[in-house]
């Protein structure tokens, strides 16, 4: 299970977490531009999660089929 990612990530690439397991996170780094095409697919969040207004791209299906 991931609790942090690191604060100096500013993008996430595409697939990069898909079908990972738990994320135990609430928020994403302050600095990040970019999280990239079905980058936490199938992935859980153990809350819901807060993306930083410094987000300029988000990519189709980042966030397709999370949940519990």
């Amino acid at each position: 299970m991931l609790d942090k990612l690191p604060d100096n990530l500013v993008t996430i690439g595409n697939n990069a977490f898909l079908d990972s397991g738990t994320f135990n996170f609430d928020s994403f780094p302050k600095n990040i531009k970019s999280i990239g095409e079905r980058a936490f697919e199938s992935t859980n969040f153990k809350s819901v999660i807060y993306l930083p207004n410094t987000l300029e791209y988000l990519g189709p299906c980042a966030f397709q089929y999370t949940g519990d």
